[in-house]
């Protein structure tokens, strides 16, 4: 009896999976950038796939007002201006921060989201729209650099708080998008096997717009012209050049893309088992649990 049901629901997934499908497609401009999302799915799953697509932006909008380090209101502006004493901070940033430190632990200081100083002092104070219109920078000091600074960051995950310490500012601009699309597909597009998530240029992509097909990337922009299918390449970039993505059917849509399965875009995301960087306190009494790495 146990194996005929599981035939019969193998049947009906194989049905689905041959099914011709329709694109549920979203867009914006939003964290400087054009960002994306397509879900292909059955027609009978297509209410459910706008919904999810809908939600991808809003994060991706949440995202934007949280992380910005341009926003003067935005929550990681607020965590700057608190260095020296203990943030309480929403899921979205705590979470951003630990895969910063993730990462910085994982490439071994060679991704380090503590050097805003240093961007500012090189003329990064503002967002490139406003760099490429030739607006002046605020010719910030520097001050000292101090290699591995991020190891001091000390995170407590029972209340969500953070301390920085006196003299370091973070930046998450190297691990915002590709940590948002990852969080996108696998969170809020986990109901569907063909999904798609540009955050400018920042990719994360499982199955095909139709059965058979992958999903392809065009390259937009000098030096040429092509298209690349995610099986033989996963294309990331940060910024630069623009990618816009195609279906199966050649139709183009805003955003970037390949075919395979489940290929990461994260620019930072380096080890998901890797521990975090920084200085972990315990949840009891205070305690730290976690030492110098």
């Amino acid at each position: 009896m146990h194996n005929r049901a599981v035939e019969a629901q193998q049947q009906v997934e194989q049905q689905l999976a041959d099914e011709p499908r329709i694109i549920v497609s979203r867009a914006q401009r939003c964290m400087a950038t054009q960002v994306s999302v397509q879900l292909a799915v059955p027609p009978q799953q297509a209410r459910a796939a706008e919904s999810s697509a809908d939600a991808v932006l809003a994060f991706l909008r949440e995202v934007d007002t949280r992380l910005s380090r341009f926003r003067p209101e935005s929550e990681l502006c607020a965590l700057n201006r608190a260095v020296g004493g203990w943030f309480v901070a929403s899921p979205l940033l705590f979470e951003a921060v630990e895969a910063a430190l993730r990462a910085a632990h994982a490439s071994g200081g060679l991704f380090d989201p503590a050097l805003l100083p240093q961007l500012e002092a090189l003329g990064y104070d503002r967002d490139f729209d406003l760099i490429a219109r030739g607006e002046s920078a605020t010719g910030q000091p520097a001050g000292t650099f101090a290699p591995g600074a991020w190891r001091d960051i000390e995170l407590e995950a029972g209340g969500r708080r953070i301390r920085l310490p006196r003299g370091l500012r973070l930046d998450l601009g190297g691990i915002a998008k590709g940590w948002a699309a990852d969080v996108a597909i696998e969170r809020l597009c986990a109901p569907f096997a063909h999904a798609l998530v540009n955050v400018g240029g920042d990719l994360r992509l499982r199955g095909g717009p139709q059965p058979g097909a992958s999903w392809t990337a065009g390259i937009r922009d000098p030096p040429a012209r092509s298209a690349l299918g995610a099986a033989r390449a996963a294309l990331d970039r940060s910024r630069g050049r623009r990618r816009a993505d195609r279906d199966g059917n050649g139709a183009r849509a805003d955003g970037g893309a390949g075919g395979g399965r489940g290929e990461s875009g994260a620019a930072a995301r380096l080890s998901n088992g890797a521990a975090c960087g920084g200085r972990r306190v315990g949840t009891r009494r205070g305690r730290r649990a976690g030492g110098r790495r």
